[in-house]
């Protein structure tokens, strides 16, 4: 293994490799570098105010939707006429119209991939931290802390028997 310190000489070949990267100087590598980080995050602003337009233009509705004499355009007509208009696909204005409604503004953090938000915008408690979900008071009530539940389930199966178990006459357990 060659390991060049500070006082062993360096070759005008190498120095000049270790001032590329690729077939980019160094200096050039960290301007693409910087553009590419700006790209991505003018991305994600992107998408979301893609989703923020979508959703001004065409609220989400309550369940049940509205009633075809109160409003003269559905949902379905505005985002296709706004994606006729702007070249982006009705279904990815939806997709980010709907994650739009999940994360509000004042809930959005610089540098937190798009597809993050996406993810969690499923699920019911996307505020709280990442991580095992908190059990509830009911929950530790029934289960004292410490307690795997799958481990006493387990043991209380008859010696011998584990889950899909099945004996001679093919009887599994109940």
């Amino acid at each position: 293994m060659d390991i060049t310190s500070p006082l062993t000489p360096v070759s005008p070949q190498q120095d000049k490799i270790q001032d590329k990267v690729g077939k980019v100087s160094l200096a050039r590598y960290q301007e693409l570098v910087a553009r590419l980080l700006q790209l991505s995050d003018e991305h994600l602003r992107a998408q979301f105010e893609t989703g923020d337009a979508a959703l001004e233009i065409a609220p989400m509705q309550q369940v049940g939707g509205s009633h075809p004499a109160e409003e003269p355009f559905t949902v379905e007509a505005c985002l296709q006429r706004l994606s006729d208009d702007t070249r982006i696909p009705v279904a990815t204005l939806e997709r980010r119209r709907w994650v739009a409604s999940r994360w509000p503004a004042e809930r959005r953090r610089d540098g937190v991939p798009y597809v993050v938000y996406s993810i969690l915008a499923r699920h019911r408690r996307r505020w709280g931290p990442l991580g095992p979900a908190r059990r509830t008071a009911a929950e530790r009530a029934h289960r004292p802390p410490g307690v795997d539940p799958g481990r006493r389930q387990a043991d209380r199966r008859p010696e011998g028997r584990t889950p899909g178990h099945r004996d001679r006459e093919g009887q599994g357990d109940p």
